[in-house]
């Protein structure tokens, strides 16, 4: 019976533009219901968060006409469900941070996120590709961040120079691309080769200062690449890292091995807990994972307990 009516619905949906007008009506809770039965996505698409003071904080990311995946799961599905939990714990962390470094920012939204939350918390994002780039900009002067986030148009890796970012071809018509990597095997086939900047964490980072570093990694399969060049701030200012470990492109071996090198300990982001890992591995249904040095663990736990998700050593 749910599936007849699940069906129904997306005829309905797609025959009469219901969600677009719901939402010219203001009528939001309704539009976004609609929404999951059709296509559609404002241009500006709200969400709420709570700053550090517990004060609720309206922001918005631009869809690029209902063309970002990121922004259509924040519409239909509320922000909380966008790689659940590693969103609610990172917001919990920007509370208490005050270094954010968010490396493969994408359409900017971690940032933005974390610039809202903590105003004393400085926030890096790098991003090298040029269509993200400029959409990164526009959701920035959109919550009026130009003093806030500094944008930084290059990619990290294991050494300086230049590289080559392969694009992949489009996979769901015009949305916007959040796979391009420096890896050529990431994707079977590519849209376009770039050139690009390379930098690396240490000499970005070089002569930093912070007392509860957080850093996020999304770069495709090439995030050892990141760290590993990232060896000397690791050792100094010792960051919590979150990063995403993709099973049918795994670095978890390279991962690991850094893991080891810095004494830090890892956990994998179930949905029903965090667990605590013997080592840094691919794991059903639960990509995003989080590595941190042991002094680091009662923040940590203080962050996981507040928001009542369990955590299993």
């Amino acid at each position: 019976m749910s599936n007849l009516l699940d069906r129904l619905l997306k005829r309905f949906f797609r025959l009469v533009p219901a969600a677009r007008v719901f939402n010219e009506l203001g009528l939001q809770t309704i539009s976004r219901f609609a929404s999951n039965y059709c296509s559609f996505v404002p241009d500006i698409v709200p969400f709420s968060v709570l700053d550090s003071q517990h004060k609720n904080l309206n922001l918005k990311i631009y869809s690029e006409c209902g063309n970002d995946h990121i922004a259509g799961i924040i519409w239909r599905k509320g922000l909380d469900v966008y790689e659940k939990p590693l969103m609610r714990i990172m917001t919990s962390l920007f509370k208490h941070a005050d270094l954010f470094v968010n490396v493969g920012a994408n359409n900017g939204l971690y940032s933005i996120i974390a610039a809202c939350i903590n105003e004393r918390m400085r926030v890096i994002a790098y991003e090298p590709y040029p269509r993200a780039i400029e959409f990164i900009k526009q959701n920035i002067a959109l919550n009026k961040l130009h003093d806030r986030i500094e944008l930084i148009s290059c990619a990290l890796s294991e050494s300086p120079g230049e590289s080559k970012l392969f694009v992949p071809e489009k996979r769901f018509g015009e949305v916007l691309e959040t796979s391009a990597s420096l890896n050529p095997e990431f994707r079977a086939s590519h849209s376009e080769v770039i050139n690009i900047q390379v930098s690396t964490l240490d000499d970005e980072l070089r002569g930093i200062e912070a007392d509860l570093p957080l850093m996020l990694v999304d770069v495709e399969s090439m995030e050892h690449l990141v760290l590993m060049g990232g060896r000397r701030i690791l050792n100094e200012i010792k960051p919590i890292i979150s990063f995403e470990l993709l099973r049918e492109k795994s670095n978890a071996e390279a991962l690991d091995k850094i893991r080891q090198e810095h004494g830090f300990l890892i956990y994998s982001l179930r949905p029903d807990c965090i667990q605590l890992e013997q080592e840094v591995r691919p794991i059903l249904d639960s990509p995003n994972q989080i590595m941190l040095h042991p002094s680091r663990c009662n923040v940590f736990e203080q962050a996981i307990s507040s928001l009542g998700l369990y955590l299993s050593s």
